[in-house]
C-alpha cells in the first residue's frame, strides 16, 4: 500500500495529521477524485446507451453557440487533466494513486465530452450526470487546489497547480453552460405534438 500511497507520513487519512481541517493527498486522488471518475464512467456509458436510439433534435435549433462552447470547456477539461497526468507520471510511479486518479479524470472528461454532444442532440433538458459530475470533479479539484498551494506546491511544480486551476475553472463554466436553457422553439413544438395527440 505504500507504493500505492508514495504521501510519506500521511497515509490514506482521510484527515490530515499535518494540515487541519484538510484531506490527506491520497484520499483526495484515490478515493474522492477517482472514485467520482469511475462512477461517472459508468454511468455516462449507461446514459450513452440509453440515448442511442433516441430521435435527434432539429439541429438548427441546438448545434448553436452554446454547444459548441460546451464541447471546448470539456476539451479544455481533457487538455489540462492530461497535462496534470503527465507531469505525474514524471513525479510518481505509474501504479501510484495520483497516476492513477489523473487517468481516469482524463477518461472522464473525454466522456463527458461525448456525452455532451449526444445530449446536446436529444435531450430538451440539462443532463443530471453531467451537472453532477462537473460539480462533484470541480469541488474536488478546488479542494486539490487549495492543498496543493498549501504544501507549497505551487513553487515546487507551478505547471501542475495551473493545471489543476484549469481544471477547477474548466468544470465551473461547464456547469454554467450546461444550465443554459435550449432555445424555446423546442417547447413550441412538443406542446404542438401534445395537441395533435389529444385531437386525434
Amino acid at each position: 500500500m505504500d507504493s500505492l500511497c508514495p504521501a510519506g507520513s500521511e497515509g490514506w487519512g482521510p484527515l490530515s495529521p499535518s494540515r487541519p481541517v484538510d484531506f490527506t493527498s491520497c484520499f483526495q486522488y484515490g478515493v474522492l477524485s477517482a472514485g467520482v471518475s469511475a462512477l461517472f464512467i459508468a454511468v455516462a456509458a449507461k446514459r450513452l446507451l440509453r440515448l442511442k436510439g433516441a430521435p435527434l433534435l432539429p439541429r438548427e435549433l441546438v448545434a448553436g453557440g452554446i454547444f459548441r462552447a460546451k464541447l471546448a470547456v470539456a476539451a479544455a477539461a481533457v487538455l489540462v487533466s492530461a497535462a496534470e497526468q503527465w507531469f505525474t507520471w514524471g513525479q510518481y510511479p505509474l501504479a501510484s494513486v495520483f497516476t492513477i486518479a489523473m487517468a481516469l479524470q482524463s477518461a472522464a472528461a473525454g466522456a463527458a465530452v461525448h456525452l455532451h454532444y449526444r445530449e446536446q442532440l436529444v435531450s430538451r433538458i440539462a443532463s443530471t450526470p453531467l451537472l453532477l459530475y462537473w460539480l462533484a470533479s470541480g469541488t474536488i479539484a478546488l479542494v486539490r487546489l487549495r492543498t496543493a498551494v498549501a504544501t507549497g506546491l505551487a513553487d515546487i511544480n507551478p505547471i501542475s497547480v495551473a493545471a489543476i486551476a484549469g481544471y477547477t475553472l474548466a468544470a465551473l463554466v461547464a456547469i454554467v453552460l450546461e444550465c443554459q436553457p435550449k432555445p424555446e422553439q423546442l417547447y413550441e413544438s412538443l406542446d404542438g405534438d401534445d395537441e395533435d395527440a389529444k385531437n386525434s
